[in-house]
């Protein structure tokens, strides 16, 4: 999805709206490339200050410096080297642990508080970039568990942060198998006597094949034998979920033409070798990381790639984030960020820090609860976010952000930590660093703009606003945590902020 950019805001206004080049790069207009999108084809490197910032925003949600300083002296394949193989942080996991008291016996709330803990604090975030690729992907929602089993989902997100950048192959028959995809898709208790297609279904429908594609009712029938089995089994005051051979279906099933005794184990190899999933999970990952709709020629290509690979993801993904297609027109700002994203994006790329129990209340009115997706299909894409209230409600979480001052001065944060040296400091220099740390589009007249904002006082005298000039200056405390922490907010609300 792309926007207009209407003309300059006024320097008061909540909102911003403009169009242009990022701040402090050249205006440049490509040639049209018509090749471009549709090419898995290594781009040309060196790569230009708009693309490091794409690859920044699809594999960390947010764009830094620092980062853009690696990319630049240590190459892109240093890069993907860095994402692609994400070193352990055993200190971050026990910090975020802490949002657990009791770990048998999570709350809701404090699942969601303790990933967003993880995502917003992690150094290696595109391991939680393709976790939350996988949860919308194999959704489930905590909402359908008791205390007695709750756990069983912080086990489902630790096996996406762990396995999600593996063997696709190997996730899947993960999935069969893990106790809280068990619960959610009601294969506990499946018997031979009695055994439950909701999982059998949304294998082929939602992880694998797709909607329709190369299954029928009997095959789901038959799978659904092959995936019984499983059943409780008390862990102390909880319950785990385990395999119970006795209570497993061994006699003969037919699937996809083929009959023999499968199993979960059996049943994934069937699947990858008389189905094509390949294609299937190629044009998801090309569609999230580079644009909807994508043709099948470069589905083919990718899915062909991801074969090759022996499902393993990683080559896979080293490839589509070095093609020319990731780095196309047609994939810059081609997706609309969901509320997580825009959320998580703010908190990195300004170095910020919230609580997870505020973020996690907001996120959840929004819709966007990490484990709570709202059923099967996981969580709507596109313009579904852009609605009056989500946007409004947006507009409410960046603000809180954005002027936490108490709890983020604790948290040793110093906004001039993000601005240019302090002998290069100027509104409109603090303006440009600021965008372009959240990624915006911004032209000379926006930047002017804001500047004037932090150039003005603002009273409310007698009900009635005033303002007045009053040069900004960088230190002034008041200055900072006031008009600063405004423009930050101020930033948030441009139309480009929704897109990445």
């Amino acid at each position: 999805m792309r926007v207009c950019h209407p003309g300059a805001v006024l320097a008061l206004a909540l909102a911003a709206c403009g169009g242009g080049s990022r701040p402090a790069a050249p205006i440049v207009t490509p040639p049209p490339d018509r090749d471009a999108a549709l090419s898995l084809e290594a781009q040309a490197l060196p790569l230009d200050p708009d693309q490091r910032a794409h690859l920044q925003m699809r594999t960390r949600w947010a764009v830094s410096p620092e980062v853009d300083r690696t990319i630049q002296t240590g190459g892109v394949s240093f890069y993907l080297a860095t994402v692609l193989n994400p070193a352990e942080e055993a200190a971050l996991e026990a910090e975020a642990s802490t949002q657990i008291p009791y770990p048998l016996n999570p709350t809701g709330p404090q699942l969601s508080a303790w990933w967003l803990h993880l995502m917003s604090k992690t150094s290696t975030p595109f391991r939680d970039v393709m976790a939350m690729f996988w949860h919308d992907h194999f959704a489930l929602s905590h909402g359908k568990f008791n205390t007695e089993n709750r756990h069983l989902v912080r086990g489902y997100v630790q096996r996406l942060r762990r396995d999600g950048l593996g063997n696709f192959r190997s996730l899947v028959a993960g999935m069969l198998t893990d106790g809280a995809m068990q619960v959610w898709l009601d294969g506990v208790g499946s018997s031979t006597t009695a055994p439950n297609e909701n999982l059998a279904r949304e294998l082929f429908e939602r992880f694998t094949l797709g909607v329709d594609n190369g299954y029928t009712l009997d095959d789901i029938r038959g799978a659904a034998r092959a995936l019984t089995g499983f059943k409780y089994e008390p862990y102390g005051a909880v319950q785990q979920v385990v395999f119970a051979p006795e209570r497993h279906d061994t006699s003969d099933k037919t699937i996809f033409g083929r009959t023999g005794p499968f199993d979960p184990t059996s049943l994934v190899d069937l699947i990858f070798t008389e189905r094509d999933p390949a294609s299937f999970i190629a044009r998801r990952l090309f569609e999230h990381f580079c644009y909807p709709e994508a043709p099948q020629q470069v589905v083919d290509e990718l899915a062909a790639v991801l074969r090759g690979n022996g499902y393993e993801l990683r080559p896979t993904l080293d490839m589509l984030l070095r093609s020319r297609a990731f780095y196309s027109a047609k994939s810059r700002r081609s997706h609309v960020k969901a509320p997580l994203e825009g959320a998580i994006g703010f908190l990195r790329a300004l170095e910020l820090t919230f609580e997870p129990v505020l973020l996690d209340l907001i996120l959840t009115e929004l819709g966007h609860r990490p484990a709570d997706p709202p059923d099967v299909g996981g969580w709507p894409e596109g313009d579904a976010w852009l609605t009056p209230g989500g946007l409004s409600l947006r507009a409410r979480l960046l603000h809180a952000i954005a002027t936490d001052r108490d709890s983020q001065s604790r948290n040793g944060v110093n906004l001039l930590r993000l601005l240019p040296l302090s002998s290069q400091r100027t509104p409109a220099t603090a303006v440009a660093a600021l965008a372009g740390r959240l990624d915006l589009e911004l032209d000379e007249t926006d930047i002017a703009t804001y500047a004037e904002y932090l150039n003005t006082r603002t009273r409310t005298i007698e009900g009635e606003l005033h303002t007045s000039p009053d040069p900004f200056r960088f230190d002034f405390h008041e200055h900072v945590t006031e008009r600063l922490r405004g423009l930050l907010f101020l930033l948030s609300q441009h139309p480009s902020y929704l897109l990445r």
